[in-house]
């Protein structure tokens, strides 16, 4: 038995919408209120089936920001936060009942854990799709005019770029007020634009070049293009140097001026006893490690 709306309630609208999956039935709930209530009660925005035991009555609060919507656990009543009684999981993490979870296009989670009777949630959003960077992928550029899209390694981003030096969820660029667009960092490694450090945001200008890892793109009107994937990589390390201080008055030097170069499809084993710094040269090529002296250059660009 099918708790699907009509197709052409669906297929006529371009409204973001949660589908809705408990064994072989599924339920598709149109998003159009800035803020809806899920769950079995019956004044629910979004009201599941009485069967459907894993959901509470007030299991979940969908909130619209911009163009896509945030979730987080439960509702809010009398001022207070009162969570559901199986969560909401990401990836086997629960969505905390303070914070909300950004939702875009693809996002999968999940309400209770026994295989016979958990809920799988999707969101969906037709006017901001996800879009993912093949390993074939050359100056492909996706249009970013009036939404907010999300770049980073989680398959769940707009433009999903594959690299461990790039964060799950790396920036947010969004449309403000006044008509330009502003990035915001929210990674580990950090995020360059015109080659300088992004500081938590920036207001992005026409034709600026953004470094994500390896990745370059163009800003280009309301166009962002990918021209460069960085998969021919060349990494120099020059007289790189780490020191740390166990103590007030001592210092210990981890590595002490290495220089060395990494070509590009090169397979390179870095062999040591016990204590001899490899772990500690290899954070420090990958920026998880701040350097103490000398240089590293990705392509040619101070890293």
């Amino acid at each position: 038995m099918s708790h699907s709306l009509p197709k052409t309630q669906l297929e006529t609208s371009s409204d973001p919408y949660l589908e809705l999956t408990n064994q072989t039935q599924t339920i598709k709930f149109p998003l159009k209120k800035a803020q809806l209530i899920l769950g079995r009660a019956t004044d629910a925005d979004l009201k599941t089936p009485e069967d459907w035991l894993a959901i509470s009555r007030y299991q979940a609060t969908l909130t619209r920001h911009g163009d896509e919507y945030e979730i987080y656990d439960g509702i809010t009543k009398n001022g207070t936060r009162q969570p559901s009684r199986n969560g909401l999981l990401v990836e086997q993490r629960r969505v905390g009942v303070v914070e909300y979870y950004q939702l875009f296009d693809g996002d999968e989670l999940q309400i209770g854990q026994d295989p016979m009777t958990l809920i799988r949630l999707k969101y969906h959003n037709p006017q901001n799709p996800k879009f993912i960077v093949s390993s074939t992928t050359r100056n492909q550029s996706i249009s970013i005019k009036n939404r907010s899209i999300m770049l980073g390694r989680d398959p769940s981003c707009n433009l999903v770029l594959d690299s461990p030096v790039v964060s799950r969820k790396h920036v947010v660029i969004d449309k403000v007020d006044g008509g330009y667009y502003q990035l915001f960092d929210y990674s580990t490694n950090g995020v360059f634009v015109n080659e300088q450090k992004v500081n938590q945001s920036m207001r992005l200008p026409d034709g600026c070049t953004i470094r994500i890892g390896s990745f370059i793109l163009v800003l280009s009107g309301d166009r962002l293009t990918l021209q460069d994937r960085g998969d021919k990589l060349r990494l120099d390390a020059w007289e790189v140097t780490r020191i740390v201080s166990k103590h007030s008055r001592n210092s210990q030097t981890l590595l002490n001026c290495v220089s060395i170069p990494l070509e590009p499809g090169q397979l390179i084993a870095i062999v040591g006893g016990s204590g001899t710094g490899k772990s500690t040269l290899l954070k420090t090529l990958l920026g998880i490690q701040p350097l103490s002296g000398g240089y590293v250059y990705l392509n040619g660009s101070d890293l």
